[in-house]
């Protein structure tokens, strides 16, 4: 958060909760008229803004997005129950128009999601798991605020899904996750009208994760000279880790004597043990003499935990360096890692233990990448060839081969 001295007009205050406080003001950023979005650190909020397809700009240190009505609508829908806004008096018209159609909830959609949030923390989700859940169940229910739970029937989940996420182009998965979190919301009413059971979830997309070769991996970690940047990027890699989970790691889960790294309370509660690289060893120990982090192994400002953000931004920065066009993402180190474990000759069951899979086929999908095993198929045109005095190129002195197969000049 920007510190501004001046007025400021609040849109939102809540004295029963600590909000968050946000200042929104217009920007100019790669030519254009962007919103402008400047608060302290919060996890939550950055998750709703990247939903809503906001961006990081390192030059105005802020989230932005286009400058229009629409995205204005949808900030204010989303998050204007949620945070204390703030605009300064030279900016008081920026947003003119649009704060008469914040969608304020009604008394009794905020009692079905308070008894939904509890509900949640009964069946012991998960803390993040909550956040989400709660942001999809927000956004529901908000978009029929002014019906009760109990009128909302099959039309209603048909029209939000295409006046909502079709036309703001939300993808299948955020979809298919919507369509789960009103199973779990609906099931435990009676009365009601809607029948989740009747309605189809759209087909799941299967798409291949990126992977990074070993050489484009070590061209990422030798162009990063901050030590303390170059063990966080290091050690994703060479341990397989989430980036939620290197954030949350703590030096006492460095074991240097049995040289293993132990990941506690990960992605579905569950502890694991993964090995500890010789190499990294040294790089961390190299690291600590230098820092001197106390609790977590990693600390940001304030000996808080170090923020996901600032990962991203050291990767990108890395990765522009070493001019790799791929779009590379923390969690694509954790993908190569698997990969190149595969390569390596590692079975699958390791691999599943080590990335802390509770499924094999969850693993089985890194054998679709596997370099080694791609390479080591024949394709059935390469077989036609296969006879020593036969030859593709045209070549005078070769055997003769079919027209179609010789290359016309």
């Amino acid at each position: 958060m920007q510190n501004k001295i001046g007025f400021y007009i609040l849109l939102r205050t809540n004295l029963d909760k600590k909000m968050s406080k946000i200042e929104i003001k217009p920007i100019q950023h790669r030519g254009k008229s962007q919103i402008g979005l400047f608060f302290k650190y919060d996890e939550k909020l950055k998750n709703q803004l990247k939903q809503l397809g906001y961006e990081f700009s390192i030059t105005h240190t802020c989230w932005y997005i286009e400058n229009n009505d629409e995205n204005k609508r949808k900030l204010l829908q989303t998050i204007g129950n949620s945070v204390e806004i703030m605009v300064s008096k030279e900016n008081s018209n920026f947003l003119k128009n649009t704060t008469n159609h914040r969608s304020n909830l009604s008394d009794h959609v905020q009692h079905e999601l308070n008894e939904f949030e509890n509900y949640l923390q009964g069946l012991r989700y998960g803390t993040r798991t909550i956040q989400v859940y709660m942001d999809l169940a927000r956004l529901f229910l908000g978009y029929y605020k002014q019906k009760k739970i109990e009128e909302i029937t099959n039309e209603d989940v048909e029209r939000f899904n295409y006046e909502v996420i079709i036309k703001r182009h939300y993808s299948s998965s955020y979809q298919r996750q919507l369509m789960g979190v009103l199973r779990l919301l609906f099931k435990r009413k009676r009365g009601i009208q809607l029948n989740m059971e009747t309605i189809q979830r759209p087909r799941k997309e299967y798409t291949l994760p990126e992977v990074l070769s070993q050489e484009e991996v070590l061209a990422i970690i030798s162009r990063i000279d901050n030590i303390k940047h170059r063990s966080i990027i290091s050690l994703l890699y060479a341990a397989g880790l989430r980036i939620s989970e290197i954030i949350n790691l703590k030096i006492s889960d460095i074991d240097s004597n049995r040289m293993q790294i132990r990941i506690a309370g990960a992605k579905g509660k569950k502890d694991r043990y993964v090995a500890l690289s010789d190499k990294i060893l040294v790089l961390l120990k190299n690291y600590y003499t230098e820092y001197h982090p106390q609790v977590y192994l990693f600390n940001g400002q304030d000996k808080e935990k170090y923020s996901d953000e600032s990962i991203r931004q050291i990767l990108k920065e890395a990765c522009r360096k070493a001019g790799i066009s791929k779009k590379v993402s923390p969690h694509t180190l954790r993908h190569s890692y698997a990969t190149h474990l595969l390569e390596n000759g590692v079975d699958l069951r390791y691999v599943q233990e080590l990335l802390g899979h509770s499924r094999p086929e969850t693993t089985m999908i890194y054998t679709h990448v596997t370099q080694k095993t791609m390479i080591s198929i024949k394709s059935p045109f390469d077989l036609l060839f296969k006879d020593a005095n036969l030859s593709i190129t045209g070549n005078p002195n070769a055997k003769m081969l079919k027209p179609w197969l010789i290359p016309r000049n």
